[in-house]
């Protein structure tokens, strides 16, 4: 019998989750206070915008912008903030869609919106659509669900900008930080 790659990262995904719920307790003991933008000690806030640029760019899964056991800030979105932080940013977003992967493009279409520049992300979905054709498939990481999705299901979201409105939130409590 042989398992699709999917289902496999699925069953690895189940098993990380009941790994991490036996060390809930701890994790929960803790006396530090969270904050909904605490930022782990390897936190992309800590490092160069070129840094965060080139793993966005390196992108395999198209994150929602809390995930995994704990609900914690995506580490896309807080590169794709740091990104964002810069005065070039759009000129930034252009280069991740233009070197990145899929799910870099799609962080770039994201990070236009986030920077108000929805006509060239409109643009650059219409391009998307063409070059994907059908049948195209993004991972995407969702809370604590890694699946694989058609592109064609993905660009609306993007495009009527609800996928982005969850980072929406994310990025004016980043930018009050500042």
């Amino acid at each position: 019998m042989r398992i699709k790659p999917t289902t496999s990262r699925l069953l690895i995904g189940c098993f990380s989750f009941a790994t991490l719920l036996s060390f809930a307790p701890v994790a929960l003991s803790s006396d530090t206070p969270s904050s909904p933008l605490r930022m782990p000690a390897d936190s992309p806030a800590l490092t160069s915008a070129a840094e965060a640029l080139h793993s966005l760019k390196q992108a395999e899964a198209l994150e929602s912008s809390r995930v995994g056991f704990a609900a914690q800030l995506s580490p896309r979105l807080q590169e794709l903030m740091v990104v964002l932080s810069e005065p070039n940013a759009v000129a930034l977003m252009k280069n991740l869609y233009a070197e990145g992967t899929l799910a870099g493009k799609m962080y770039a279409l994201i990070g236009l919106q986030l920077a108000d520049q929805a006509a060239l992300s409109s643009d650059l979905i219409a391009e998307a659509s063409e070059q994907a054709g059908a049948g195209a498939t993004i991972e995407m990481f969702e809370g604590c669900i890694l699946h694989e999705v058609n592109l064609d299901q993905v660009l609306p979201r993007i495009a009527d900008g609800s996928w982005s409105a969850s980072f929406q939130d994310e990025w004016k409590r980043y930018q009050q930080k500042e």
